[in-house]
């Protein structure tokens, strides 16, 4: 980018002095001019860098170090993108913002031709970031695609999905489908949450049941585990999951619980699937 900082330090003179530098001046700093025009009294100089990337310089403003880096990243940026080929690229300084319009000679990603659904091309501005603020044409609906530029596959994503479904985008743009949609997401998240306490109720009435039906007597009668004793032990055994079933024995009775080596073994194989 050598050859762009000194294209735009040149650029300074010609805004701040209100002279006209020839096309040698220019190529001295490593860059060809390709011509110059004025548009709405905003004089634009169309370059070429050393490596063969054009685009077209304006200014409304001074230029300063802050400046000459965003054209730099710029120009770095949109000629880096795989989805496109670039026809033109305008960049313009001005007090507030620059404005990048970028108009593709191809522009495609995923099939979908998207140079043709944005026949007025790519609008690009810098303020304290990047941003993009365009326009697509899709089944003769109108989208306006805004927001913050983070990388070429996030942008290509939204606008693959506007592409394939104009009609949810713009369901998606309104702000009362948006809440009306939240409100309903957190119904769903509520019902959700109420199903698993529910099952993880359950799950514990069964594993309780099946507890009490297989710690019988010899003679059929009904035993009921100390539920103290069962806390404790599933409580030492997240503490010390590699605690066996006869050390647990041994841990529980020093802490003074009454508890047989059937019951250890039923609570290890129906909360750890551990049948040894």
């Amino acid at each position: 980018m050598r050859g762009i900082r000194k294209a735009t330090a040149v650029l300074i003179v010609l805004l701040t002095a209100f002279t006209s530098l020839g096309a040698v001046e220019f190529e001295d700093y490593g860059l060809t001019v390709l011509g110059e025009h004025t548009e709405d009294g905003l004089r634009l100089t169309k370059l070429r860098d050393e490596r063969g990337r054009e685009f077209i310089f304006g200014a409304d403003t001074a230029v300063g170090d802050a400046e000459i880096a965003i054209v730099e990243q710029v120009i770095e940026l949109v000629y880096g993108f795989d989805s496109m080929e670039i026809d033109e690229l305008r960049l313009v300084v001005g007090e507030r913002r620059t404005s990048v319009q970028v108009k593709p000679r191809e522009f495609s990603y995923e099939g979908i031709d998207l140079g043709e659904l944005t026949p007025a091309g790519v609008q690009f501005y810098f303020v304290d970031f990047l941003e993009y603020d365009f326009r697509m044409l899709v089944r003769g609906l109108f989208l306006r695609l805004r927001g913050q530029f983070v990388t070429e596959e996030l942008l290509l994503e939204r606008l693959v999905g506007a592409a394939r479904n104009p009609e949810q985008f713009l369901q998606s743009q309104n702000a009362e489908f948006m809440l009306s949609r939240m409100q309903e997401l957190e119904q769903e998240l509520a019902a959700t949450r109420a199903e698993l306490e529910a099952s993880i109720i359950e799950r514990e009435r069964i594993r309780n049941a099946v507890l009490v039906f297989e710690n019988r007597s010899f003679f059929g009668s009904l035993r009921f585990p100390d539920s103290a004793a069962v806390g404790r032990l599933l409580e030492l055994k997240l503490e010390v999951p590699g605690l066996n079933q006869d050390d647990m024995k041994s841990r529980l009775e020093s802490e003074g619980f009454s508890v047989s080596s059937k019951e250890i073994f039923l609570i290890y194989s129906l909360y750890f699937n551990e049948f040894e």
